[in-house]
């Protein structure tokens, strides 16, 4: 499903439990932020909402240790080159490239 988690499509108390991981950052501002909180809480009879402790050393987006402690420019030049994510879009991009070719000369 995909939609706006401040306006769900779903008639109160729909699920015994809603899960929430590392979404409600993303929503927007603070009164977006209860927004989600309410119709989460109108939806599930019961809800976890998570979302990353600031202060974990491993950023839970990238899965990468400390980076979000560093300045946004260093952000920039390291994440692409030195992360879990970063690699795994290189070898995506580089896939193609290098991938042996399946078909048969005869």
């Amino acid at each position: 499903m995909a939609g706006d988690g401040r306006c769900l499509p779903f008639r109160d108390g729909s699920f015994d439990v809603v899960f929430s991981n590392s979404v409600i950052e993303h929503v927007g501002d603070a009164a977006s932020q209860r927004r989600f909180a309410r119709e989460v809480a109108r939806v599930g009879r019961a809800y976890w909402v998570e979302t990353p402790n600031r202060w974990f050393p491993v950023e839970q987006h990238l899965l990468t240790p400390l980076v979000h402690w560093l300045p946004a420019a260093w952000q920039g030049a390291i994440v692409p080159r030195f992360t879990v994510v970063g690699a795994r879009t290189r070898d995506v991009r580089t896939a193609g490239a290098s991938a042996p070719s399946t078909t048969s000369q005869t």
